[in-house]
């Protein structure tokens, strides 16, 4: 891994996929088109956790298979998405069984990480994102915003109980091992598809830089996932979290400048993408398509401007996160890694 930019305050433009080898063949392909049209190196990737894979190879068989892809297209940062926990899978469970699948998943994407720094000596310990919560049986909703709160802290006490930072003082900053960084990501107010789940956040940049804070960890904004949320705020109604929000927050969220400022120097990690609406139908759209709602190129521009503010000496790591929040095919990456080269490529 070789042409590092040192303390250049820029976002690593990253792709995503699973690690079954036909997918990473589909990046490969992406990377060296947008090299050849571009004229430009992408030099990341995030690694998306599924269980399929995970049941049928090892811890080792992974790393070695993501090794390969990093060294085979010259990159230099990677990041893993742990996989999304199942519905009722939560760290403050009492049951024994779903809270030992909620802390394995995070300790193999966390070990997987650190045996690929190993193996490939990154410019930057890998980030792995993940969710703080998963769904909800929507019996055990919270009453209230308050009651909502407390569920979100006792499973980011838990969290940092078994992750967190063992160093001593009051630094906020992300945890940052020789190995690996984690960063908690905001979700927006949503039940699953079966309508017997609800999700319980985080939503506001508050509350995520709040946990993060406390749990010793970064941050992952979701623009999708934001502009949802904000959207819901406005004119949403009757999902029965996003009404406490709305009874907490009112009709607005922060606007984009000042999400990125509240978040300050807990962001490490960005999926970008499009969003319209409050459904999951509108979540993750490929950039540059009609009825988008985000102003992508401003808001990656005011993450370097809060970067730069801050005099912060780190990069930004972004990824194209697309269709339904996910695994986007290999057309749709490429048609939104042109549209940020050809709108927004002084961020990158």
């Amino acid at each position: 891994m070789a042409r590092r930019r040192k303390n250049k305050k820029i976002i690593i433009l990253q792709l995503k996929s699973t690690q079954d080898p036909p997918a990473f063949d589909n990046i490969s392909g992406i990377i060296k088109k947008i090299r050849d049209e571009q004229g430009y190196r992408i030099r990341g990737h995030e690694v998306h956790q599924v269980a399929g894979v995970m049941r049928r190879t090892s811890v080792a068989e992974r790393a070695e298979m993501v090794s390969r892809f990093c060294a085979r297209n010259d990159l230099e940062y990677l990041t893993y998405h742990a996989p999304v926990l199942a519905p009722g899978c939560n760290l403050w469970e009492k049951d024994e069984k779903k809270r030992e699948r909620v802390i394995e998943s995070l300790q193999l994407t966390a070990r997987e990480a650190e045996m690929v720094s190993r193996q490939v000596a990154p410019a930057a310990p890998p980030v792995v994102v993940f969710h703080l919560t998963s769904y909800v049986p929507l019996a055990q909703l919270p009453p209230t915003h308050g009651r909502r709160i407390e569920m979100l802290q006792k499973a980011g006490a838990e969290f940092a109980r078994l992750f967190g930072s063992k160093e001593k003082g009051d630094d906020a900053r992300p945890r940052r091992s020789s190995s690996c960084t984690f960063a908690v990501e905001n979700t927006y107010p949503r039940l699953k598809s079966s309508g017997s789940f609800g999700n319980i956040g985080p939503f506001h940049p508050a509350e995520l830089a709040r946990l993060a804070a406390d749990m010793k960890c970064g941050t992952t904004l979701d623009l999708a996932h934001y502009q949802l949320y904000s959207n819901y705020l406005k004119y949403g109604r009757g999902n029965r979290i996003g009404d406490l929000d709305r009874q907490a927050y009112g009709h607005r969220a922060p606007g984009w400048q000042e999400c990125v400022e509240t978040l300050g120097d807990s962001l490490v990690q960005l999926h970008i993408s499009d969003a319209m609406g409050t459904a999951i139908e509108g979540e993750a759209l490929p950039l540059g398509k009609a009825g988008g709602e985000i102003p992508v190129a401003s808001v990656l521009q005011a993450v370097i401007d809060n970067n730069n503010n801050n005099n912060n000496k780190k990069v930004i790591q972004g990824t194209l996160e697309l269709r339904n929040g996910h695994l986007g095919g290999a057309r749709a990456q490429l048609e939104s890694a042109r549209w940020l080269l050809e709108n927004a490529r002084q961020v990158f």
